[in-house]
């Protein structure tokens, strides 16, 4: 008779995220997947959709609309790819400082330095107040709603503003 061998699995518990992979870089990957992946890698590494498209082995008419042509099939990896090179920690403290952003304002007469003063960046904190917006769900780039590019879908849509004393005085 022939012993079984048992296999001891290593077991997790149910609260425990499963552990984040990075992009998998299989040797028998089609060139396709593998110009995605030299996309992803130069996407992570800090280059333009533009730049990493063009390294990565994409012509030139994709390169230039590589947000509409590339990114949607790489989004889930980029993503992956990202989070395991940037901690969320790290990507939050780097958000909060953004939204309290300021800037340094020089003056000077005659080539001599006269004033110096900290102002408030309003640019940066505006964009970093549309990030975070945007990574909370609380602001979407596009909404489409049925219909089609020929005809386009239309409806009337009637918001009524009330006071809230005039509403508990009327109850």
């Amino acid at each position: 008779m022939a012993k079984k061998k048992s296999a001891k699995k290593k077991s997790r518990k149910k609260s425990e995220p499963r552990p984040r992979k990075a992009i998998r870089k299989a040797k028998s990957a089609s060139p396709k997947t593998a110009k995605r992946r030299r996309f992803v890698e130069g996407l992570v590494d800090g280059k333009s959709m533009r730049k990493a498209a063009l390294d990565a082995g994409y012509t030139e008419s994709m390169a230039n609309d590589a947000g509409r042509k590339i990114l949607p099939a790489v989004q889930k990896d980029f993503q992956d790819a990202l989070a395991a090179k940037i901690p969320l920690d790290i990507l939050l403290d780097r958000i909060a400082a953004g939204l309290s952003a300021t800037e340094t304002k020089i003056a000077q007469k005659d080539g001599e330095f006269t004033d110096e003063r900290e102002l408030i960046a309003w640019e940066a904190r505006r964009r970093y107040a549309e990030l975070t917006a945007k990574l909370m769900g609380y602001m979407v780039e596009k909404v489409e709603i049925g219909g089609s590019e020929t005809a386009p879908l239309v409806f009337d849509l009637n918001v009524n503003f009330i006071d809230p004393e005039s509403a508990e005085s009327a109850s």
